[in-house]
């Protein structure tokens, strides 16, 4: 017989979501500058979106061209605050990715 539990994920620092979710819509908004085939209203439709800071990141993390390795490692994260970070450098990696591409 196999066992089963469920995972509780750790809820961010309030002040930390406040820092980071501003820092992933503006890389969002970036992103939908730089490649055309992401919806130019991409920040705005995350920004409704708000209510849960982990849904949010995990969201994100599915929406965006990101690879399976960091979308997997996105989903394994329980910490809030550290599954925001990630998706955070993440986008930041894409961004800086698709600037050099540019030029």
């Amino acid at each position: 017989m196999a066992r089963v539990s469920c995972l509780i994920e750790t809820p961010a620092d309030p002040s930390r979501v406040g820092v980071l979710v501003p820092r992933i819509l503006g890389s969002l908004k970036t992103l939908s500058q730089l490649d055309a085939s992401y919806p130019s209203e991409l920040d705005n439709i995350f920004s409704m979106n708000l209510g849960d800071p982990g849904l949010f990141a995990d969201t994100v993390a599915s929406i965006v061209r990101l690879s399976i390795e960091t979308k997997q490692r996105v989903i394994e994260t329980l910490g809030v605050g550290e599954r925001l970070e990630f998706v955070a450098g993440a986008l930041d990696a894409e961004v800086a990715r698709l600037t050099v591409a540019e030029t």
